[in-house]
């Protein structure tokens, strides 16, 4: 009886943790965004056209929508929902999407590269570690990463288990590109 109690008492408290542990993801993830919003506001500030230029919009549109739509972002729901769409939309999509940051200066072309990739990544990040079913498969991939490490040397240990974590968001159709779409096409 007594042991029931405990494992009763033991789950509430693991409940509690997880529920806390998802609040605090999606505070860091918004926190990450608003950031970006910033410092993307501070340097289109200081540009000829100011925040009146189409790539800022674009870009802080962006911003937004992933603003908007954390909470709501899983990801089983999002590996399910991007498994099952037309690759023909996701064609059509893609291109939509790319005409959109279409820019002949290198500078700020870099920059755009940057500011998609990181909200993805953000993003991704979220859904991974709020997901109890995503946190397991990448704590798999971990022991493959530091057997790896193990066998080329301590020294590539963090770069192992970067790339292994990295890889592991890839093959589970998570990448940036995709990630960007498919958040588009469930704002519509």
């Amino acid at each position: 009886m007594t042991s029931l109690v405990s494992t009763l008492i033991g789950l509430a408290f693991l409940l509690l943790a997880w529920r806390s542990w998802q609040q605090t993801m999606l505070d860091e993830a918004r926190d990450r965004l608003f950031d970006m919003r910033d410092s993307l506001r501070d340097h289109f500030a200081t540009k000829p056209r100011g925040l009146r230029h189409p790539i800022y919009r674009e870009l802080r549109g962006l911003l937004n929508a992933h603003l908007r739509g954390t909470e709501r972002m899983r990801f089983v729901g999002f590996v399910w929902f991007s498994r099952k769409v037309n690759p023909e939309i996701v064609r059509y999509l893609n291109a939509q999407i790319e005409s959109r940051f279409q820019t002949n200066d290198k500078d700020l072309a870099k920059q755009i590269h940057q500011i998609r990739t990181a909200s993805a990544r953000t993003m991704q990040k979220y859904m991974i570690c709020t997901s109890s079913f995503a946190m397991l498969l990448v704590l798999t991939c971990v022991p493959v990463a530091l057997y790896n490490a193990a066998r080329s040397g301590v020294s590539h240990l963090s770069m192992n288990l970067k790339r292994a974590m990295v890889t592991a968001l890839d093959a589970t159709v998570i990448s940036p590109e995709r990630f960007e779409w498919a958040t588009q096409l469930k704002a519509a």
